[in-house]
């Protein structure tokens, strides 16, 4: 049998989401259906009925509580989906997407061990 020790099986692609790989936490959740494609970046919150929304969307009658970070894009259109969010860890706050319903309110984030840290792009530096 022939092994090729150097394929290239994925690769990844640097987004400034995330600010310092120390502390990241993630776990699963459930995305209620009817929100589209959620983008990898979104702030969730946990509703009232156990499933996970975008905060800052209109969600009628639906109690939402800041949960997350969304880990990858995530297609909800038509069903209900399975996604993971972070947890706990270190973000870049201008890569983080919300509802424009929500301003993003540092204080709760921190009691999840969420925090944000600015990244300078290579032209701010010079």
């Amino acid at each position: 049998c022939k092994m090729n020790y150097f394929e290239k099986t994925g690769h990844f692609k640097y987004d400034n989401l995330i600010s310092d790989i120390s502390d990241i936490n993630v776990k699963g959740v459930l995305l209620a259906k009817g929100q589209g494609i959620i983008k990898r970046g979104t702030i969730l919150g946990k509703g009232s009925d156990g499933k996970h929304y975008v905060m800052g969307n209109e969600n009628e009658g639906i109690t939402l509580n800041v949960d997350g970070i969304l880990t990858d894009d995530a297609d909800t259109t038509e069903n209900d989906k399975i996604g993971m969010e972070y947890v706990s860890g270190i973000f870049n706050k201008a890569a983080v997407i919300c509802g424009d319903g929500y301003t993003i309110d540092e204080r709760e984030l921190r009691k999840l061990n969420i925090t944000f840290k600015t990244i300078l792009k290579e032209e701010e530096v010079q």
